[in-house]
């Protein structure tokens, strides 16, 4: 079982960096380029100066992004920016936002440190594959700065509903600080003592399973273990715990958004032989395509029953709905595949189409270059119909239900890159985690 625990957390001293809301910014894998060179203009002491530095055509090994930070934050350390808590706490977080169709949500969560454990030990359970670029950039980070500025993502289980209780006792804490990013707000609150030793205990009698920052945890994993072969750090020491933000899996503003895919033109692909292909596999019904601009059609889609697979398909200047028969695309899934997972919608548009009729598997998709991920379907569509947009097809893609979640956690279940979307990310610079310096 996971082992997490209260730490006394580095954070903005708000008497010296200013207006929280102008401090904190979205994870380093969602900022455009144009939108963080906005929040480096938005405030000195904007996060991003920590997590996204900007980089320049003379960066060497000794000036770069990575010792800038590093040189960024002992100078915040220096001048009062930053404070370290004088206790071990926890930090409950609330969080509310905007919900696709308009509703407002609040979830709520935890930050604080998790042991660092291998994946194959079962402790801490991912649920995506990595990539060796985002990997190497987030270690360089961590192990040049001895600090993790963005939490993991993590749930756990709390079937007793007792680590949810603490969080609506915390409620009534005094506020740490309250903050706004768009659409979002945000209220922090430390938690420390007796409450902080149950929310341990509860906690430890489930594994934690990544909702987001595989990156994160797999770096901060590899800098822990660098760090004590190098003999920088013991086993048991500092580094061998990660920022984590924990959330139940049993909260109600827990929400999960479909991740649309976009297949790259390039010269080869099989595109021109894929409705004729798709036949194999699934009941394939030819759509008016202006229904897959139809937000109504399309939400109705997305919300459907999952006990059905489908997809949604748009190929050159055509719409196709694809009903799955799962007999006949039972080829292109592993002897060992569980039948939970090749019942996922996500998982039959991997196997079935993108590999086994486009060609598009694990390797050539670790190269980066085969797909584009979109949250919107509109966006997605609107760049397959640009003559320069560079797809050459695009599938809309239904989410996965928290049951389905659930089940992946339990099942120990891998996916293709961004199965999932956790919705909204966890935002960064609320509290961080200084391991060495």
């Amino acid at each position: 079982m996971v082992q997490f625990k209260p730490f006394q957390a580095m954070r903005y001293d708000l008497q010296v960096a200013g207006d929280p809301s102008a401090l904190i910014a979205p994870p380093y894998d969602v900022i455009s380029q144009q939108h963080q060179l906005e929040l480096h203009e938005r405030d000195p002491h904007n996060v991003v100066r920590l997590i996204l530095g900007l980089q320049h055509s003379q960066d060497n090994e000794q000036d770069n992004r990575y010792t800038r930070a590093a040189a960024t934050l002992e100078r915040w350390l220096a001048t009062g920016v930053l404070l370290t808590e004088d206790r071990p706490c926890f930090y409950a977080l609330s969080h509310e936002f905007s919900a696709p169709d308009g509703r407002r949500i609040t979830r709520r969560g935890l930050l604080g440190l998790i042991k660092l454990e291998p994946f194959e030990d079962g402790a801490v359970v991912p649920h995506e594959r990595t990539l060796t670029g985002p990997r190497t950039d987030r270690l360089n980070l961590i192990y040049t700065c001895r600090s993790q500025f963005e939490p993991v993502f993590c749930l756990f289980n709390d079937g007793s509903g007792s680590v949810s209780e603490e969080l609506a006792t915390a409620c009534a804490h005094q506020l740490l600080f309250q903050a706004a990013l768009e659409d979002d707000c945000f209220e922090l609150r430390a938690i420390d003592g007796d409450a902080a030793g149950r929310i341990s205990a509860a906690i430890g009698k489930s594994s934690a399973f990544i909702a987001d920052g595989h990156h994160r945890y797999s770096a901060a994993l590899q800098v822990h273990q660098r760090l004590v072969a190098e003999g920088l750090d013991s086993e048991d020491g500092p580094s061998g715990w990660a920022l984590v933000y924990m959330a139940a899996f049993e909260d109600p503003g827990l929400l999960v958004l479909p991740t649309h895919r976009g297949v790259l033109r390039r010269e080869g692909l099989a595109i021109d032989a894929l409705t004729d292909d798709l036949t194999r596999s699934f009941d394939v019904e030819l759509l008016d395509p202006a229904l897959l601009n139809d937000a109504g059609y399309v939400r109705q889609f997305l919300e459907g029953d999952s006990l059905t697979t489908e997809l949604l398909a748009a190929v050159g200047n055509e719409a196709y709905r694809l009903r799955y028969r799962p007999a006949d695309g039972e080829r292109c899934f592993a002897p060992d595949d569980k039948p939970s997972f090749k019942q996922m919608d996500v998982a039959v548009l991997h196997k079935v189409v993108l590999e086994d009729l486009l060609g598009i598997g694990a390797v050539q998709l670790a190269a980066g270059d085969r797909l584009s991920y979109f949250r919107d379907p509109a966006d997605m569509l609107a760049r397959l119909r640009d003559p320069d947009g560079g797809l050459a097809a695009g599938f809309i893609v239904r989410p996965l239900s928290i049951e389905q979640v659930i089940q992946a956690a339990a099942e120990r279940l891998v996916f293709p890159q961004k199965a999932t979307y956790f919705y909204p990310k966890v935002p960064s610079g609320l509290v961080f985690n200084r391991f060495g310096g």
